[in-house]
């Protein structure tokens, strides 16, 4: 009889050693499942709010690059309105940061996330940040070209500075053809026009040329690209497509490619004696032309402009391995987040 009540005894021991046992893994269970609960519920607003503040920085980069490398205090005024206008209630932006030369902006913003089972583990905020850089380069390669190439000395007085007036993009007869190719050679400058597809490919001739004018030109063009000269002087087509892309674009910026003339490094039959090709030209660089208007009629007829800065879409980079560029003070650039 006592052997039975001893055995008893052990079996209610060894049964409340194991309920204990099973409450302290039931305990370090629900203290999992809590963790990756507040995982789960904060872990995901975390996410939620950084991805929000991502948005908000790169919208704002983007925007006040677009004011570089000219104008840094309008670039920093615009990403921070920009970025106040955008951000998630409770935000913090700071002041951007110029960079690189005043070729990119810098955009950082903070938020505190109110955390919800994160509490039980003694964190009742969780600060998110997010950063984005945008920066300017000149556009390397890309369409929307108009049919216009001028070399480089076409906008810069005889000291090599850029000319800030009126300048001549497009005129009519250049004279003795061999006598001007002579000269050209001699680094005459050259303006006029450029024969390069169209968006829809279904023109050619004076029509293809007028819709380049109207609509910039379908096919990819980029720096060191030879592009064929347009034989004429189309001023007809001149004068229409000009005056139709004034009345189309306000402002009426135009980006155009600044070319230089390819010398023979041979004698070619084609060209008898001529020092250049006479009907090719290559892409240095290109740039944005303010088009003013189109006079003149014949052999006569004449586009007037002036160069300016600004920043187009299309494909930009930095031309040498520093991250600088060979761009003059009248550059089209492009901006991109690096950052």
């Amino acid at each position: 009889m006592i052997n039975g009540r001893v055995g008893l005894i052990m079996k209610k021991k060894r049964f409340n050693n194991e309920i204990g046992s099973v409450m302290v893994l039931v305990t370090v269970a629900l203290i999992v499942l809590v963790g990756f609960g507040a995982l789960a519920v904060d872990g995901g607003s975390l996410y939620l709010t950084k991805s929000k503040l991502q948005n908000t920085v790169d919208a704002a980069a983007l925007a006040g690059a677009q004011d570089l490398p000219q104008d840094t205090s309008t670039a920093i005024s615009t990403a921070i309105s920009y970025a106040n206008n955008n951000k998630p209630s409770g935000t913090t932006i700071d002041t951007p940061e110029i960079m690189d030369g005043s070729r990119a902006i810098k955009v950082t913003a903070h938020k505190n996330v109110s955390l919800g089972l994160a509490k039980i583990f003694g964190s009742s905020l969780g600060e998110v940040s997010a950063t984005a850089t945008a920066r300017v380069d000149p556009f390397s390669k890309g369409s929307g070209v108009l049919p216009f190439g001028v070399t480089e000395n076409v906008f810069r007085d005889e000291d090599g500075n850029i000319e800030t007036g009126d300048v001549e993009i497009k005129f009519g007869s250049h004279g003795d053809p061999e006598e001007y190719w002579e000269e050209l050679a001699n680094g005459h400058s050259w303006r006029g026009p450029l024969r390069l597809e169209t968006k829809d490919g279904g023109t050619n001739g004076a029509n293809r040329y007028y819709d380049n004018i109207v609509n910039g030109c379908g096919e990819i063009l980029w720096i060191g690209k030879v592009v064929p000269i347009e034989p004429g002087n189309m001023s007809g087509k001149t004068r229409m497509g000009v005056n139709d892309f004034l009345d189309e674009y306000d402002p009426p910026y135009g980006l155009i490619p600044i070319v230089e003339p390819i010398y023979l490094e041979e004698d070619d039959p084609q060209y008898g004696n001529a020092e250049i090709d006479q009907h090719n030209l290559r892409i240095a660089e290109f740039a944005i032309f303010e088009i003013l208007g189109v006079a003149g009629n014949g052999n006569q007829s004449i586009v007037t402009g002036r160069f300016v800065t600004s920043v187009v879409a299309g494909i930009g980079e930095p031309i040498n391995e520093d991250g600088d560029d060979d761009g003059g003070e009248y550059s089209a650039y492009v901006a991109r987040l690096v950052e």
